[in-house]
């Protein structure tokens, strides 16, 4: 009967997981002791590599990682993805047990697969004390990962996370630094459709109308995603609603594009001209009948804007309709007696 429970203890479920890893997890002390008396592995690997130190330190159980060192337990072990139990720490914000791992020689400067670090994952999990706490031990805040070239600053504003945020750029982190595609933070905070943190940023004097490598602006990303109340907060800080930035489209040609209404009913509502042509001089007209957004069609005759109007190779919105195939913007071109 005795060996049968030893070896009980070392069944693996469907995730390669064994008794003992779902011990550390859930910080169970005394059973840890008793698997430790029957002589049961504690470096064992589930499907992903994570060991029970992986487990404990996720859940921030500082008793379960110090039994588990006490009896051999690599504290800097590495799962599939090159991730230690460190990282799970940095994740969970659990500092005391970032603290003593730290002191078992855990090192802190650690990158996975992607070249990404602890400061990654606490920032993007906006575990503010477990970013002071690493910033305080020296580890680099402006590490960039190979998946994206991102900074910990970028997955702070990408995920919200203000106060993370402010605590990174009062460390003194980079805040001109772009990704692979030339996105800077408030791209990151306008893909994630956080207002108050482009506010910060701009206040904290971080340009906010800068075009990445594609000459996306956080005025474009608005637009596309439908984010009236960041279109407001980038108009009251100055930034040029008619302006394409570079960008081969103008606010309104985007919306028109993606179907966005009430984003042409904003735009038109602060004054911005719905009949200006980008640099092929097509208009938000042209872009509309492309790609049969009718209803944006309706609006902008509603607005006024001339339906009619050619651009460079002389083609008028109801070209592009029947280029397309567009059948419901002719039919709603010839209702309206447009040519």
């Amino acid at each position: 009967f005795l060996h049968d429970a030893v070896l009980a203890l070392h069944v693996l479920d469907i995730y390669g997981r064994t008794p003992t890893h779902e011990i550390a997890a859930n910080g169970y002390l005394g059973m840890l002791r008793i698997l430790l008396g029957a002589d049961v592995a504690m470096d064992v690997r589930d499907n992903a590599g994570h060991t029970p130190a992986h487990e404990a330190a996720a859940s921030g159980h500082v008793k379960i990682l110090r039994l588990l060192q006490d009896a051999g337990a690599d504290m800097n072990a590495a799962d599939n993805a090159h991730r230690t139990p460190a990282y799970g720490a940095a994740i969970g914000g659990h500092v005391e047990a970032l603290r003593y791992l730290q002191e078992a020689g855990a090192d802190m400067n650690v990158q996975d697969n992607a070249d990404r670090t602890l400061v990654h994952e606490a920032a993007a999990s906006g575990q503010v004390e477990a970013l002071r706490y690493l910033h305080e031990a020296g580890v680099d805040m402006n590490a960039r990962d190979s998946l994206f070239g991102r900074t910990p600053a970028h997955e702070a504003a990408y995920e919200g996370h203000l106060e993370a945020l402010q605590l990174l750029i009062d460390a003194g982190v980079a805040m001109d630094v772009g990704d692979n595609l030339g996105g800077m933070l408030a791209h990151m905070a306008a893909y994630g459709g956080h207002v108050e943190v482009l506010s910060y940023l701009h206040s904290a004097g971080v340009a906010i109308d800068a075009g990445d490598n594609h000459d996306i602006t956080p005025a474009h990303i608005a637009v596309h995603k439908d984010y009236a109340d960041m279109l407001q907060m980038l108009r009251d800080a100055g930034v040029n609603m008619e302006d394409s930035h570079g960008h081969i489209h103008t606010l309104a040609c985007e919306a028109a594009h993606k179907g966005e209404v009430g984003v042409l009913r904003y735009l038109h509502g602060a004054g911005i001209d719905l009949t200006m042509q980008h640099a092929e001089r097509d208009t938000p007209a042209h872009y509309a009948a492309r790609h049969g957004q009718v209803q944006c069609l309706e609006f902008l005759q509603q607005a006024g804007a001339d339906l009619s109007v050619q651009n460079m190779e002389q083609d008028t919105p109801v070209h592009y309709a029947a280029r397309h195939g567009q059948v419901q913007c002719l039919a709603f071109f010839k209702q309206a007696s447009v040519d």
